[in-house]
């Protein structure tokens, strides 16, 4: 948990937050104050943050429509693997494009599976 913490401790830029993370991982998120702005998809999780978007369900953004949403792209995506083991290719193609640096994939025994 040490390494992932000063991972998510070190982040700088925007951020986008698939699925439910670990409450911890959150307030970890929720205390670096050189992550803004952040969006949420599909996620219970609210954030302190004042720059903090959320994501409608209503607005039908689909994992494989990343590209469209986010034309300016994202620094980070943190996401709960089961918000996208059903989509894992498609999640894998539209990240990339979107993604400047690192994407972190969690499971809930909170471990990082990759970092792309």
């Amino acid at each position: 948990m040490l390494e992932i913490k000063k991972e998510l401790e070190d982040l700088n830029g925007s951020l986008l937050m698939i699925g439910a993370l670990d409450g911890k991982i959150v307030d970890i998120l929720d205390k670096n104050s050189n992550i803004a702005p952040t969006f949420y998809l599909n996620c219970n999780n609210k954030g302190s943050k004042a720059e903090v978007t959320t994501i409608d369900v209503a607005n039908n953004i689909g994992l494989e429509e990343l590209h469209k949403y986010f034309k300016d792209g994202v620094d980070y995506i943190t996401c709960e693997y089961n918000a996208i083991k059903d989509y894992i290719p498609s999640f894998i193609r539209e990240s990339l494009r979107i993604t400047r640096k690192n994407i972190y994939i969690f499971l809930k025994i909170k471990m990082i599976i990759n970092i792309y």
